[in-house]
């Protein structure tokens, strides 16, 4: 007899310690999803975040703040960064390259008339930019022509008509009219001035 309850006392025993391993191990495995979460669920919203230390955040929080859920100013930062949109964390990692080399040439004062009206006359200066360096001095050995090309658009225009974007586009395919291999690629208006005439 006291055998039996023995065995049974045993037993009772071996299922406590049974039940108190399962309930560490299903903590264990608990803690250790919750530490490592990253690795299991994938987030859709955009791409894993690296992980941050106090190496590279040159901040840190304390301990009691975490844990009791007082949020600090590193805290707040650190969320504020967390939060950022997507589109501004792909703007800092993609570095832009040297700045590619623009070529110029200014055209300054041309004077231009008006269909229809010679109580107005137009004055403008120009920017160009060419496709090429090699462009350069064509540019410059035709810049009276290029002038009159100007003078040209302008002079089929009333002054109702006068539309800067047209106007660039117009002044131009002109001017590329009597250059190579459209050498000017871009127009700019840097003065442009409407003056009344006097007599």
């Amino acid at each position: 007899m006291p055998e039996q309850s023995w065995l049974e006392i045993s037993k009772k025993r071996n299922k406590g310690y049974l039940y108190v391993l399962v309930f560490l191990a299903i903590l264990g495995a608990a803690v250790f999803l919750h530490n490592n979460r990253d690795l299991f669920f994938s987030k859709s919203s955009g791409p894993k975040k690296p992980l941050e230390t106090e190496a590279t955040s040159g901040k840190k929080t304390s301990e009691t703040d975490s844990v009791v859920g007082k949020k600090t100013p590193e805290t707040a930062d650190n969320q504020e960064k967390q939060n950022r949109p997507v589109e501004k964390a792909k703007e800092v990692q993609q570095t832009p390259g040297p700045a590619p080399v623009v070529f110029s040439v200014e055209i300054p004062d041309i004077q231009c008339g008006l269909r229809g009206s010679r109580e107005f006359k137009v004055r403008v200066s120009l920017k160009l930019f060419l496709a090429g360096e090699a462009h350069k001095n064509e540019v410059l050995e035709k810049r009276e022509n290029l002038k009159v090309m100007v003078q040209k658009v302008f002079s089929t225009k009333t002054i109702d008509e006068l539309v800067i974007d047209s106007l660039r586009l117009e002044t131009k395919a002109e001017m590329n009219r009597i250059l190579e291999k459209s050498a000017i690629k871009d127009v700019e208006f840097k003065d442009f001035r409407i003056d009344k005439v006097t007599k």
